[in-house]
């Protein structure tokens, strides 16, 4: 018995530095699903870009503002003392819901990645698994930030004119002043809240890179 006692405590040990380690693991792989259900669910609070104008003249001020969530658009007007604001969907809106159709296909993706890490660190299953499950995450989050800032401005003017219109180059950042007929112009479009939040799945899934020191021979092996 006394023989046994040294192999039952190092057993005991080492079962709670791999249930340290796979909780690691469940903890960010709630996170990064939890990122990817804000954008998708979260609504114009999770927006994940937006644009605004603003117009100065001696007649009065007036402001619209437009923020792009996954499944909605919100606008809101300012002017002559009153504001009003109205939601829509993108159903009809051509460029524009294809692009958010393919960017939900992204974070469906995100979330299951997420989900299926926050499984393996729970039950300790399919761990040979996990380089290649984080590796995709930190791709998919990738793909959807550089879609988004490619592809989302192009489309918006496609359907709208807007920067045309404005005088101004579409971009995913802008930040003009222009003045026509004594009025005074400025355009802003920026990413929002949503953008940031995929820029988080992004760090959390190279962090677990990092710290599991993962790599391309464990994702392609």
């Amino acid at each position: 018995m006394n023989d046994d006692e040294p192999i039952i405590v190092e057993e005991s040990m080492a079962s709670e530095v791999s249930t340290e380690a796979d909780d690691n693991l469940r903890n960010m792989g709630v996170a990064i699903a939890l990122c990817g259900i804000l954008i998708l669910f979260g609504g114009t609070t999770f927006a994940i870009w937006s644009v605004a104008t603003e117009a100065s003249s001696d007649y009065g001020d007036y402001s619209t503002s437009m923020k792009f969530g996954v499944q909605e658009a919100e606008i809101e007007f300012e002017g002559d003392g009153e504001s009003d604001s109205e939601t829509e969907d993108y159903d009809d809106a051509g460029d524009i819901e294809d692009f958010f159709n393919n960017l939900k296909i992204m974070l469906y993706v995100l979330v299951i990645c997420g989900a299926a890490l926050a499984y393996m660190g729970h039950s300790g299953e399919k761990m040979e698994f996990a380089p290649k499950v984080i590796a995709g995450a930190a791709l998919v989050s990738v793909v959807i930030l550089l879609y988004t800032f490619v592809v989302l401005p192009d489309a918006f003017e496609e359907e709208t004119e807007f920067f045309e219109a404005a005088d101004s180059d579409a971009g995913f950042y802008v930040n003009d002043d222009s003045d026509s007929d004594g009025v005074e112009i400025t355009v802003k479009a920026m990413p929002s809240i949503g953008y940031f939040t995929a820029i988080v799945s992004l760090g959390l899934a190279g962090y677990l890179i990092k710290d599991r020191g993962i790599t391309l021979k464990d994702i392609t092996g």
